[in-house]
């Protein structure tokens, strides 16, 4: 006998069995294939237990039938219990009527999962809800707002020729909004959207604002690729703030991806990574060393001044900055420099994290 599977249809489960062949023991999984109708049915099951695992498995599922009944959860003010499974669930559906269901329960009074439905809304990306969207942002209850801009943010980002000139007026808007979640929700949305001009607004959010908002418009600006933004993010990487900073950093790591290095090095990016490697605080020190890992492998000539640098911050106390840190020595152009200093970091580091990074830089040489 031999297989590796034995598809059963209609039952929900999986069963291992030991045969014996020809004294050789051999394990055979038979995999049944999960039936829709019998989760759906399970959905009106007395046991809690047994209903929460019909909803998680009906996610996995995605079957359109299931989508009337996971709405009729969420209608249900007995089945509390059961709604943030089901949002889940209808957001993997892909259909237009589960965006309908999680429109009308994000308009209700409920707000115990508005975040919930954003994520689920965000992942359905239906263009047909950017109406009911941008009304809910206008004039919706003040805790749904945010959510709504930041599924209409995410949705945008699939289909952004469906940005046209009222919807960016409304999120340029939203981004000085006063609640600063439906702030922060708007500059998240305006990043997904590089084909609009929207950099001046974005870099002077960064220059200007604070908290939250200040960091939205570093990631943003990052996210967008702004090369003419690269003087404010760098300045951002000074805050004392290590949320600020760290966010600065992590923007850096993507501008230097694409700006090019005369750009950077005249706006202090190098001497302002090291610093922050150095000296920043915990996220904002391994953020800033990943940045110079990117810059170092996108433009080996870049950092040529700082190997040793590199080398230094392989001592450092946080194993995270360590590991970046591996990186960056292996993107340094002396392959047997290199070698040889990766091979002490995997003979001498008492991190396993570490040490992982070391080796699968080495096996990239």
């Amino acid at each position: 006998i031999s297989a590796n599977s034995i598809a059963v249809p209609d039952i929900p489960n999986e069963v291992t069995h030991l045969v014996i062949v020809s004294a050789t023991p051999v394990r055979l999984t038979v995999r049944f294939r999960m039936n829709a109708d019998v989760m759906i049915s399970a959905l009106s099951d007395p046991d809690a237990d047994v209903q929460r695992l019909a909803v998680q498995h009906l996610a996995v599922l995605r079957a359109p039938a299931a989508v009337a009944p996971l709405a009729a959860l969420l209608a249900d003010a007995n089945a509390h219990a059961l709604h943030a499974d089901a949002i889940a669930a209808l957001g993997r559906s892909r259909s237009d009527k589960a965006a309908a269901a999680l429109l009308t329960m994000l308009a209700g009074d409920q707000r115990r999962h508005d975040r919930a439905i954003a994520d689920a809304l965000s992942e359905l990306a239906d263009p047909t809800t950017h109406d009911r969207l941008i009304e809910l942002a206008q004039r919706g209850a003040r805790p749904a707002r945010p959510a709504a801009v930041r599924a209409l943010g995410a949705s945008l980002r699939q289909h952004p020729t469906a940005a046209d000139a009222a919807t960016t007026r409304a999120l340029l808007t939203w981004a000085d909004d006063a609640d600063a979640a439906t702030s922060v929700a708007a500059i998240g949305a305006l990043a997904g959207l590089p084909s609009i001009d929207v950099g001046d607004r974005l870099r002077t959010i960064a220059r200007e604002a604070g908290g939250d908002r200040k960091r939205a418009a570093l990631a943003a600006l990052g996210a967008r690729r702004d090369h003419a933004g690269v003087e404010v993010v760098v300045a951002g990487l000074g805050h004392s703030d290590d949320r600020v900073a760290q966010e600065a950093a992590w923007a850096l790591a993507a501008l230097v991806e694409h700006a090019p290095s005369p750009v950077l090095r005249e706006a202090g990016v190098d001497a302002a990574l090291v610093r922050a490697a150095r000296r920043g605080g915990w996220a904002t020190a391994a953020n800033a060393t990943a940045a110079l890992a990117r810059w170092q492998a996108a433009d080996p000539s870049a950092l040529a001044g700082h190997r040793e640098v590199a080398a230094t911050l392989l001592h450092a106390r946080s194993r995270l900055v360590r590991a970046n840190a591996c990186a960056w020595v292996a993107a340094v152009p002396d392959r047997t420099w290199a070698l040889a200093t990766l091979w002490q970091v995997v003979d001498s580091d008492g991190s396993r994290l570490v040490v992982e990074r070391a080796l699968a830089a080495i096996a990239g040489l």
